[in-house]
């Protein structure tokens, strides 16, 4: 009887959570949103072709990305590892997407095998990487029919405000833009890695940047609107997405359905997304420029073997100017990143160089100042002239 119960009352959870998927907003919502939109008004205050705040971190390794749309927010990683090519396209390297729908991002969103939702994300965001030609695979080729390159490009939702797709594309985008693969060298059919401690990584060859813009329409393709927000997609009669590069080209267009619309009209929609799209390139553009001035690093110059001895007294090890690593979170971006930089830290020089000598003079030469003065009385012609006499020595001792 008990178990039946628990049953039951599992059974009904389950049902109300579901049917709280399903419902969505409530008529009064509806009828406010589509009211507010009439008036050229949204929920969050935007105008009708208005984008979201658009914020990008980077993480501590190279591919690894943050996008936050609005409130919608995606993190995207991606690797390289070598792999053997398929036979009947054996100079091609491979590039794979994989999207995953955290329960956390949504309660719409369920755990396990990959919903139609995440499998239509997976597919637009491959086509408009790959079948726009943006990445070129064929220079993903180490040796032919051997060893080629295999980027995998790992899609996380974090949370769900609303078009994923362009929030997803623009992620996957800078990503692969900040990944560095590690070099390799070919002796015959051997491959051999280094890392990234012996050679410096190298970029991708990224030919152009298709930016996804989302378009939502409303009372049979009267209203439309710019990157929709979840609600405004619950309410939404129809959706399509175009992709365009900084050269205007059109990459892509992405309609499944939904209600239809006049040439017009989607020329209309062109010219909105070809200038939303440039501003998106020069956000992106911008927030790389300024990661890759804060991984830099200043080296110390590298010592040398042999020195003029009064150099040697003279010159004093300065400590070297090195960026912090660690990025801050940006700001809000409008035409341009303003992901704040960490400034240079200088550690101050302590009296602790002046002690040390001062204790290994005295160690050195107990006897007393006088006796040290006369010891070591010699001019810099002097110690020159002993330096290379001894280097002349040195010189000749050899076979």
């Amino acid at each position: 009887g008990n178990m039946n119960k628990r049953r039951v009352h599992g059974e009904s959870l389950a049902q109300s959570a579901e049917m709280a998927r399903e419902l969505g907003i409530s008529v009064n919502e509806r009828t406010f949103m589509l009211d507010a939109l009439k008036q050229e008004l949204r929920i969050d205050g935007r105008r009708l072709y208005d984008y979201r705040r658009l914020k990008i971190q980077f993480g501590a390794e190279r591919g690894q990305v943050e996008v936050q749309l609005g409130r919608t927010r995606v993190y995207v990683a991606v690797t390289g590892e070598v792999k053997e090519p398929y036979p009947d396209r054996p100079t091609d390297g491979f590039l794979n997407f994989n999207v995953e729908l955290s329960p956390m991002a949504s309660p719409s969103f369920e755990a396990g095998r990959p919903s139609e939702q995440a499998i239509e994300l997976m597919r637009i965001v491959e086509r408009v990487i790959r079948q726009s030609r943006a990445i070129d695979t064929e220079a993903l080729c180490i040796v032919a029919g051997i060893k080629v390159w295999s980027i995998a490009c790992d899609i996380h939702i974090l949370d769900h405000g609303g078009n994923l797709i362009d929030c997803a594309a623009l992620a996957c985008l800078t990503a692969l833009l900040h990944f560095r693969r590690p070099d390799v060298t070919i002796a015959g059919e051997t491959v051999k890695v280094h890392s990234t401690a012996d050679r410096e990584p190298v970029p991708l060859s990224i030919h152009h940047l298709p930016v996804c813009i989302t378009f939502a329409f409303f009372q049979n393709g009267s209203l439309t609107i710019v990157d929709p927000e979840v609600k405004e997609e619950q309410l939404m009669e129809g959706r399509m997405t175009i992709a365009l590069n900084i050269h205007k080209e059109v990459c892509a267009v992405q309609k499944a359905g939904g209600t239809p619309l006049p040439v017009d009209q989607i020329m209309k929609c062109m010219k909105i997304a070809a200038v939303k799209a440039s501003e998106i390139t020069e956000i992106i553009r911008t927030a790389l420029d300024e990661d890759t001035q804060k991984r830099t690093v200043r080296r110390a110059p590298a010592n040398v073997m042999f020195m003029d001895p009064s150099l040697v007294a003279k010159e004093k090890m300065k400590p070297t100017t090195v960026q912090m690593l660690t990025a801050k979170p940006s700001k809000w971006i409008t035409n341009a990143s303003d992901i704040q930089m960490s400034e240079a830290v200088t550690p101050e020089i302590s009296q602790a160089d002046k002690l040390l000598s001062e204790e290994l003079g005295s160690r050195i030469a107990p006897e007393g100042k006088a006796a040290k003065k006369a010891k070591f009385a010699h001019n810099d012609a002097a110690a020159e002239k002993e330096f290379q006499e001894v280097a002349r020595s040195l010189m000749n001792q050899q076979p």
